[in-house]
């Protein structure tokens, strides 16, 4: 960290450090074994009706214990992970609304979020592209949520990307506004 400074070593720090370990591997492990669970949460019309459903991602552990976004996304986004999960997600969302909408009356959409590391990575549109052709989706049932600091970020690659999605017929949204 430079010269004249001191660093002090507390035992804690090596077991928070083992807990992310060990949580990225679990990680790992998910991705491959297909242990990443879709929950899905109605959105209802003002007469009561579903409209649509946010699907919500969530780990199974080895153990079989289920584990909240807020441990797994941080760790996938900084290892890079969140592409590949990403891409189960959404291939995921879109299958079973596809099979659901069968089932129904009147279709419902399906929203899922997207990280910004997704996002910025280039191949958003082609995989969106993919996982709708692979469902047999329509486009204008599929939601992507964004946050608003993504959109700050390489604005111009991140615009023309957006354009892309909206000509493909996807509906975009912005998410924790």
């Amino acid at each position: 960290a430079g010269k004249n400074t001191v660093r002090v070593f507390h035992a804690n720090m090596s077991a928070a450090l083992q807990i992310k370990v060990d949580l990225e591997n679990d990680l790992h492990e998910a991705i491959l074994n297909d242990r990443i669970e879709l929950h899905y949460q109605p959105r209802f019309n003002s007469d009561g009706s579903i409209c649509s459903v946010e699907a919500l991602a969530r780990m199974r552990s080895r153990s079989g214990e289920l584990i909240p976004p807020a441990q797994f996304i941080p760790i996938a986004e900084e290892t890079g992970l969140i592409i590949s999960m990403g891409e189960q997600v959404l291939l995921k969302a879109c299958r079973w609304l596809h099979d659901t909408n069968k089932q129904l009356k009147k279709p419902i959409s399906v929203s899922v979020n997207v990280s910004g590391i997704q996002l910025l990575d280039g191949q958003l549109c082609a995989t969106v592209e993919q996982v709708l052709k692979a469902s047999g989706l329509k486009p204008e049932l599929l939601e992507l949520e964004l946050t608003e600091t993504v959109l700050m970020q390489n604005q111009d690659a991140v615009l023309q990307d957006l354009n892309t999605l909206h000509a493909l017929g996807v509906t975009l949204s912005i998410d924790d506004f």
